[in-house]
C-alpha cells in the first residue's frame, strides 16, 4: 500500500534517534473513508497523506515526540502528545487539515494509552483513571473537569453503544459491548500463548475486530480476530515489523472492510493492507 524511504522529502519518513539509543520514526496514523493513508511524520513535523493519485504534506506544530494521531470526517486532524520539557502535561491538539490549529486541550489525567474518535469527537484512554474520557464534543475543546465527568469504562461508538476490553493474567482477553449499563454482547479469548497488548478493538458491520500480540520468550507476532455471535469467525497473524519505535497502540487502523498495519525496517517505513471481511 504504502513505502517510504527514510528522510525529508515529501513521500520520504523522517527518522530520529541512533544505533546505540534506538531510532524512532512517524509514530502513527490513520486512513480517510476515501482510502487516503495519512502518516503523523512529527520528526519533519508534517502530516504526510497518500492517495490514489498522490503523495502530499502538510505542515503541523507539534513537539516531535511519539505521539498518537486521528482523523476526523470532514478533514480536522488530532494529535495526542505525551509531556515533554515545554509542557509538563499531556495536550490533544486538534488541526484543520491544511495544518492551522483549531484547538490545544490538555487531558484530565496524568497519561493515556489511546486516541480514538467517537461519534461526537476525539477520545483518549486516559490513565491513571483507566477510563475513555472525550476530549471534545461537536468540534469544541472540554476542559478537565468536563473531560472527567463524561468518563467511561468502554470506547464510545458510532451507533451509541461502547466497547469494553480487558485483558485478564497472561492468556485471557474479555470484550463487552454495552448498551447503556446493560451488556449487549460479550466475548472470552483464551491463549495457551502469553497475550500482550491490545492494539486495536472495533466493530466492523455486526462484528469485532480484534487485533493483539502474542508473545514467547523469543518472538512475537500479531493476531487480528474476527469475532460475531458464535465466537471467532477468521483470525490470522501479522509478523511483527518494528524497527523503529512508534506511538504503542498505534500500528494498527481499521477502515471499511480492510485492517491496515504500520511497521519498518532498516529501508523505511512501510503500511500493509489485509482484508477482514470474511463471509460464513
Amino acid at each position: 500500500m504504502v513505502a517510504a524511504h527514510w528522510g525529508s522529502e515529501v513521500g520520504e519518513a523522517g527518522l530520529a534517534g541512533s544505533r546505540d539509543l534506538g531510532f524512532s520514526g512517524p509514530s502513527s496514523f490513520d486512513v480517510a473513508a476515501d482510502g487516503t493513508i495519512a502518516v503523523l511524520d512529527q520528526v519533519n513535523a508534517r502530516v504526510e497523506r497518500w492517495s490514489r493519485r498522490r503523495v502530499e504534506a502538510v505542515s503541523v506544530d507539534v513537539s516531535g515526540g511519539l505521539a498518537d494521531f486521528g482523523l476526523e470526517p470532514g478533514g480536522p486532524m488530532d494529535v495526542l502528545e505525551p509531556p515533554n520539557r515545554m509542557i509538563p502535561a499531556p495536550v490533544l491538539r486538534s488541526f484543520r487539515g491544511d495544518g492551522s490549529v483549531r484547538w490545544t486541550q490538555r487531558l484530565s489525567d496524568r497519561t493515556w494509552a489511546k486516541l480514538a474518535v467517537g461519534p461526537a469527537g476525539p477520545a483518549v484512554q486516559q490513565q491513571p483513571s483507566e477510563q475513555w474520557l472525550p476530549v471534545a464534543e461537536h468540534g469544541a475543546a472540554l476542559g478537565r473537569p468536563a473531560q472527567a465527568e463524561r468518563g467511561r469504562p468502554g470506547r464510545p461508538l458510532a451507533n451509541g453503544r461502547e466497547l469494553v476490553v480487558e485483558r485478564v493474567g497472561a492468556g485471557e482477553l474479555r470484550l463487552a459491548e454495552l448498551e447503556g449499563d446493560a451488556v449487549g454482547r460479550s466475548w472470552r479469548v483464551t491463549s495457551a500463548t502469553p497475550l500482550g497488548e491490545v492494539q486495536l478493538a472495533e466493530p466492523n458491520g455486526n462484528r469485532i475486530v480484534v487485533v493483539t500480540k502474542a508473545y514467547t520468550d523469543d518472538r512475537s507476532e500479531y493476531v487480528a480476530l474476527v469475532l460475531d455471535r458464535s465466537g471467532i469467525v477468521f483470525s490470522f497473524a501479522v509478523e511483527s515489523l518494528e524497527w523503529a519505535e512508534s506511538a504503542p497502540l498505534s500500528r494498527f487502523r481499521l477502515s471499511g472492510g480492510s485492517l491496515y498495519r504500520l511497521g519498518s525496517t532498516r529501508a523505511g517505513l512501510f503500511i500493509d493492507r489485509f482484508d477482514v471481511e470474511v463471509s460464513r
